[in-house]
């Protein structure tokens, strides 16, 4: 296994009337340009990944939402060769039509079985498990 760390990272399954909100990743981006997440980044030192979550959210669509303070899943990714340890989160929102940060082009609400056509299979099987969790 080596010294690989995993770096912590949260992302946030925005549910709004039973479908998820997926974003385009823009050329300024740096990785997976073209791909459809959710919203999504690293923890900055010292963190609460619940905080980097709602501070996610904001960031990437200008949405406060209503956050569960449960995590829905967590999963080990890599962006490049950099493991990751992702803790997903849900939040429901009222808003339709997202405020895109530079690191995104483009945004959908869609199905799960929508976003498992466009994104990670890890990825929709969390937006899959928050849909289903009672509130």
């Amino acid at each position: 296994m080596g010294d690989a760390r995993l770096l912590p990272a949260v992302t946030v399954v925005a549910v709004r009337e039973g479908c998820v909100l997926a974003l385009r990743r823009s050329a300024s981006a740096g990785a997976a340009v073209g791909c459809w997440e959710t919203p999504s980044g690293r923890l900055e030192p010292g963190e609460d990944p619940l905080a980097a979550a709602r501070r996610e959210l904001r960031e990437e669509t200008g949405w406060e939402g209503v956050f569960d303070d449960r995590p829905v899943d967590a999963y080990r990714a890599a962006r490049g060769d950099e493991p990751m340890l992702v803790v997903v989160y849900r939040a429901r929102v009222d808003e339709e039509r997202p405020r895109l940060a530079e690191a995104h082009d483009a945004w959908r609400w869609l199905s799960t079985s929508q976003l498992g056509l466009l994104s990670w299979p890890r990825l929709v099987e969390a937006a899959r498990r928050a849909l289903r969790m009672p509130w």
